[in-house]
């Protein structure tokens, strides 16, 4: 039990390091100006989000 604890934990720090890497990725492309910002709060409603794809 405690080595597929091991095994489970070992699994989500690879895929957190994966996203974070796509992450970094992303915002790289946002400081570079490549990708316009998208607010990443989900407090956002949908029509807030439909108006801002529609001012790019």
């Amino acid at each position: 039990m405690n080595r597929a604890h091991l095994q489970s934990q070992s699994q989500v720090q690879v895929y957190v390091r994966i996203h974070l890497r796509r992450w970094h990725i992303f915002v790289q492309h946002i400081l570079d100006g490549t990708i316009p910002p998208v607010p990443a709060t989900p407090a956002l409603s949908r029509a807030a989000l439909d108006g801002q794809f529609d001012s790019w």
